[in-house]
């Protein structure tokens, strides 16, 4: 687990770990994005439009952004996942670049809890 609240020291002999090819997956935060993972084969980004995905400080590089780009540079899988789509992952599916991966409707009804709204007709 790469996290910036690891502390220097614990995430230097981390990041040692990932280079000399000891850890096989790495799992973190924005720090994880440049982990020097030998033989990437999947990188995988969870709810991209998340503000803490972009990096405040210059240059200001975006989770997504670098993900992409490292998928391409090392020819691995990019997994996007959400509970909705921003306007960059629609982008990337409408420019062929990405493929939706959608549950079916039954699917979703099936798994998402049911929810009530209590309008004024409910209220005494």
């Amino acid at each position: 687990l790469l996290t910036a609240d690891a502390g220097p020291e614990k995430r230097y002999r981390q990041w040692l770990a990932v280079s000399r090819g000891s850890v096989r997956a790495v799992v973190g935060t924005r720090a994880a994005m440049f982990a020097p993972v030998r033989d990437l084969g999947l990188v995988a980004l969870w709810d991209d439009g998340d503000d803490n995905h972009s990096e405040p400080h210059a240059p200001q590089p975006h989770a997504r952004e670098v993900l992409l780009l490292r998928a391409a540079q090392d020819r691995c899988g990019f997994l996007l996942g959400s509970r909705s789509c921003t306007v960059e992952a629609a982008q990337l599916v409408e420019t062929g670049w990405a493929r939706p991966l959608v549950a079916a409707r039954d699917q979703v009804r099936r798994a998402a809890p049911l929810v009530r709204t209590v309008g004024d007709r409910d209220l005494a």
